[in-house]
């Protein structure tokens, strides 16, 4: 009897010490849509344009897994950082994950006359080359809004 109860009592913490290493940490899924002002500090430091995009229409696409991906057209409006052309540009989800269709930009789910700032690696604003997008209404990074205020 005590043989036993030593191997459950042995199996039990066994099974305790490797439940930590079985145990898979959820994949992390992207933050949430609001960039937070740390995130809109980075990405006003990473972006070579910064642009105020107002969303001129709404639309949606098949692609497979992604029967109804969302995409849209936005129109620039004006510049913050950088200066760029104003020809509208698309932007929509291209793959759906356990966290939804990315990638997440809050542009994306925007209605149409809805406005964001637009963050770009490089001079063209396109879907490879966007890598944050941010309601103007949630924007509180400094110098994204001094440069805002000195264009109005």
């Amino acid at each position: 009897m005590q043989k036993i109860a030593v191997r459950v009592g042995l199996l039990a913490a066994a099974m305790m010490m490797a439940a930590p290493a079985i145990a898979q940490p959820a994949i992390g899924c992207p933050p949430s849509p609001a960039a937070s002002s740390d995130r809109q500090t980075r990405a006003w430091d990473s972006a070579d344009l910064v642009i105020v995009a107002q969303v001129a229409e709404r639309r949606t696409i098949s692609l497979p897994g992604l029967p109804d991906a969302p995409q849209v057209s936005l129109a620039p409006m004006t510049w913050l950082k950088g200066q760029g052309s104003p020809w509208q540009f698309d932007l929509g989800a291209t793959e759906m994950t356990t966290c939804g269709p990315l990638p997440g930009f809050d542009a994306i789910a925007g209605k149409v006359g809805d406005e964001f700032v637009i963050f770009v690696k490089g001079d063209d604003p396109a879907q490879k080359t966007i890598f944050e997008t941010v309601n103007l209404k949630a924007m509180t990074e400094p110098r994204a809004l001094a440069a805002l205020k000195a264009q109005q």
